[in-house]
């Protein structure tokens, strides 16, 4: 391996309107990092190099994801490196160690209806996620800090959670926090009292897990060499693995629609799983 190579990185645009047969369309034209997406919205990202997060983020929209005309990048958001959306509301990390609140009722044209600031310049903010008054934002050199905005008007940092290594995603479900860190871990924190955050499980998923998506009482895992494991959380202080699917190489993210699982990786390209863990009804 030639350390000084620089690995550069791209997103492939799949149409699986058939699930069973995904049409691979290419390469974006844009940021290589997916940070979030909603609706028919992807935000993008330049891949993180040399120790910084890049500034600024894309929004696409994947309706017509080869047409040059559906990428911007509001002003509004030049400096987000980290975001996630509850339905008009995006909630944001900056460069500059801001949490942001957005409207985004007007998706070209964002609104910042909050800006605090999260102090302590230089940290890294990798994550967010939010759920009912509290956002929960894992930090490098901290863990996880937790927000309260029930009142957009007066946000208040109401707890942090202290970790002994470096904490890399995070997703959350009612009281219960999901961290994942560096060396393969999955902290289970529960936040009932968002002041005193308390670890009350611990999974080793074997390598260093990259995305989670919850659905129901299962979490899913991306977890590089491991490819995909599913956990049954509906005991958080114990989860077991229930399934696990190996693509081959190094399994980079994870997404759910339905029955369907959508897994990449990074060499294999893209695998289209069905689960019977996922209930069939209500799909779009």
């Amino acid at each position: 391996e030639n350390k000084n190579q620089e690995l550069h990185y791209f997103l492939h645009v799949f149409d699986v309107a058939t699930p069973t047969d995904p049409k691979d369309l290419g390469k974006l034209p844009y940021q290589p990092v997916l940070v979030t997406e909603f609706d028919h919205y992807a935000v993008l990202r330049q891949q993180f190099t040399h120790g910084n997060w890049p500034a600024g983020v894309e929004i696409v929209d994947m309706l017509f994801p080869d047409s040059g005309d559906i990428s911007f990048a509001p002003v509004q958001i030049a400096e987000i490196v980290n975001m996630t959306v509850v339905g008009k509301r995006a909630y944001a990390t900056t460069i500059d160690n801001n949490f942001l609140v957005l409207d985004i009722s007007r998706i070209e044209n964002p609104i910042p209806v909050v800006r605090y600031n999260l102090g302590g310049q230089g940290q890294l903010n990798y994550g967010i996620s939010v759920v009912d008054n509290y956002a929960y934002i894992i930090v490098r050199d901290v863990g996880m800090r937790i927000l309260n905005i029930s009142d957009e008007a007066d946000v208040k940092e109401v707890g942090t959670y202290k970790m002994e290594s470096i904490p890399v995603e995070l997703t959350a479900k009612e009281q219960y926090v999901y961290i994942a860190e560096w060396y393969g871990n999955l902290e289970i924190v529960d936040v009932s009292d968002p002041a005193q955050p308390t670890r009350i499980g611990v999974y080793d998923a074997g390598d260093r897990i990259n995305k989670m998506h919850i659905r129901g009482n299962y979490l899913f895992m991306s977890t590089g060499p491991s490819g995909l494991q599913v956990l049954d959380i509906s005991d958080p202080v114990s989860p077991f693995l229930v399934s696990s699917f190996v693509t081959g190489t190094y399994t980079t993210g994870v997404d759910i629609n339905c029955q369907y699982i959508y897994v990449s990786d990074i060499e294999n390209g893209l695998f289209v799983l069905k689960s019977n863990l996922l209930p069939a009804e209500n799909c779009d």
